[in-house]
């Protein structure tokens, strides 16, 4: 699989979306993307239309050689904490309010973990629905009922599983401030986070937490899935091109270890849930693979250093900006 940049040195054109990073920047540590499943960008476990209707929305997040950063986790005991060095995931999401009405979207996630000495690492390929429970807006506000909800729904806006986005008039305040690219230092981001978690049955091996700092536009909480777009002609920075993955976290099940010696080794299946299976012998709608190849047994999880509005300045460990377009061009239009 590539992920191809929005210009297509090979066609001489451009796309109207991205899929952000190329997935052969993790080669080197996973191995070729999708061999599981015919190398296609979509996998048979994909949700309702998200190849046929929103293709767009696919996207490739690379990371690799870490420090074992675990803010937000100290509460946990060191000893019960491994690391995650490096991660390939794969996800989907074309941003704006009607995805973002969305509780369950497909993953597939590729990561290197480590003890916490880094003498021993192993990976971990694992996928299926990532659950983020509910909508709230704005973020860490209120909570907007929605009948994909948990059952039952959670009476304040949660600390883990959420999609946090901004109300409309928290967007257009972004986009007051600046229009342009996104290397304007006078910008003003449009942000969502998302946190996918293992409370409601999902999420079982693997959780991934993702934002987007140029969202479309904003949420209205009494018409969640209408659609805001900031630049209707798409003309400016707000175009849901700029992403960052800053937290991945795993659980190798004990319950592989079948030797005791505290590492796993294991080829098979889940289901959509990240449950283990027996009944499948290929990948499909409800057969994911299973892939542990000598990884530490317990939890491990990384989370970006970096914290506060863009303490990085433009790209680097904050974000990574995938709208190539040159000049004053616009080639990215909803969705994307």
């Amino acid at each position: 699989i590539t992920s191809p940049a929005l210009w297509d040195y090979e066609r001489g054109c451009h796309y109207n979306h991205t899929h952000n990073a190329d997935p052969r920047e993790g080669d080197q540590v996973f191995g070729p993307a999708g061999v599981r499943w015919g190398q296609t960008i979509a996998y048979p476990w994909e949700t309702a239309h998200e190849n046929s209707m929103k293709h767009e929305g696919f996207k490739y997040a690379v990371t690799l050689n870490k420090a074992c950063t675990q803010g937000g986790y100290l509460y946990i005991p060191e000893a019960e904490r491994n690391c995650v060095r490096g991660f390939r995931v794969q996800y989907h999401s074309i941003g704006g309010a009607p995805h973002a009405a969305v509780r369950l979207h497909s993953y597939y996630m590729e990561v290197e973990v480590c003890t916490r000495d880094f003498s021993h690492c192993g990976i971990v390929k694992t996928g299926g629905w990532a659950d983020f429970p509910v909508l709230v807006v704005p973020y860490k506000g209120e909570i907007v009922p929605l009948p994909s909800d948990p059952n039952p729904r959670p009476d304040e806006s949660p600390g883990r599983g959420y999609r946090g986005h901004n109300t409309v008039e928290m967007a257009e305040v972004s986009a007051q401030y600046n229009m342009g690219k996104a290397g304007d230092e006078r910008v003003k981001d449009n942000r969502y986070t998302w946190s996918s978690d293992n409370t409601y049955g999902y999420n079982q091996i693997a959780r991934y937490f993702f934002r987007a700092l140029d969202d479309w536009g904003g949420v209205d909480a009494a018409n969640p899935e209408e659609l805001h777009l900031l630049c209707p002609d798409f003309h400016c920075r707000f175009n849901h091109s700029e992403h960052h993955v800053f937290n991945v976290n795993v659980d190798v099940p004990a319950a592989l270890d079948l030797n005791g010696d505290g590492f796993v080794t294991y080829s098979g299946f889940t289901d959509t849930k990240g449950t283990v299976v027996t009944d499948c012998t290929a990948p499909g709608p409800n057969c994911v693979p299973l892939e542990i190849f000598n990884a530490p047994v317990g939890f491990a999880v990384w989370t970006s250093p970096h914290t506060g509005p863009r303490p990085m300045g433009q790209g680097g460990e904050w974000s990574r900006e995938f709208d190539l377009s040159p000049g004053d061009e616009w080639w990215i239009e909803y969705p994307n």
